[in-house]
């Protein structure tokens, strides 16, 4: 079951539903990086950069292996965002990852899944 999540997070991660996230804006002048954000700015979350070659390594490959430890633990990365961030995030989070989940498992169990003959 834990490979599965795996699958889950990485088809997550891989899939960018949205361009952007919910917009936020800044309460106070802020700090980010050599960036100056001034008070009131709007801002976006790129949900694209769950594709930055800068934190995944291939991220253009589809590969579940990058959310399991060497035991096959699952890790739960940071930089995984699909559902957004913060207060704001997808208030339905939990029933579509459950729901994902499900229809995975049920997908896998009644149905033989091949690759096209070329």
């Amino acid at each position: 079951m834990v490979y599965t999540e795996a699958v889950l997070l990485e088809a997550l991660r891989i899939s960018s539903v949205a361009a952007v996230g919910i917009p936020h804006m800044a309460l106070d002048d802020a700090r980010l990086g050599d960036y100056i954000i001034p008070k009131g700015t709007f801002l976006l979350l790129a949900m694209y950069d769950l594709h930055n070659g800068s934190h995944w390594k291939d991220p253009h490959l589809f590969k579940p292996e990058r959310f399991l430890t060497k035991d096959e633990n699952l890790i739960q990365d940071e930089w995984l965002m699909p559902f957004g961030t913060g207060r704001r995030r997808c208030i339905g989070e939990g029933l579509a990852r459950s729901e994902l989940f499900l229809f995975l498992t049920h997908l896998l169990q009644n149905f033989n899944l091949e690759l096209p003959i070329e």
